[in-house]
């Protein structure tokens, strides 16, 4: 599923009602989907512009998201995939936001200044606006804003 809809994305291409099956099949396996599989799921339907549909629907990946943290799989990418994806498709309010986002941050916290990746996604959750990043040399930082 998430190797379908995110070469559709690459190719901007949206086959609607393959989208719609997808989803169904996304959301109802959200919790047993691997970071990478759920991230690129999220954000292949962020860059095609193609809702997640209901609030429940919504609501039951943020709940896989939250589950994250526990997953030894889980890096520093998935995170900022999800979190612009979700962002950009306005499926949480900014506390919610703060709410799942905050916490798996924390979990990044040790590779943030060992992986450039780790640093990119650092930077795009800045620009998200996420609250209670773990910091990092402020020179490293710096750098990767120019």
């Amino acid at each position: 599923m998430a190797n379908t809809t995110w070469a559709f994305a690459t190719l901007w291409h949206r086959p609607v009602p393959l989208l719609r099956a997808v989803r169904g099949r996304a959301v109802e396996q959200a919790t047993q989907l691997a970071p990478q599989e759920l991230s690129n799921l999220v954000w292949s339907f962020a860059t095609l512009a193609f809702s997640l549909g209901t609030v429940a629907n919504a609501k039951q990946v943020v709940v896989a998201v939250r589950h994250w943290g526990r997953c030894p799989s889980f890096t520093p990418r998935h995170l900022a995939n999800a979190a612009w994806a979700l962002a950009e498709l306005r499926v949480l309010e900014e506390e919610e936001f703060q709410d799942v986002f905050g916490p798996l941050c924390q979990h990044i916290k040790d590779d943030i200044e060992q992986d450039d990746k780790a640093l990119t996604a650092l930077v795009a959750l800045k620009v998200l606006k996420l609250k209670d990043l773990p910091e990092v040399a402020p020179e490293v930082l710096s750098s990767l804003l120019r």
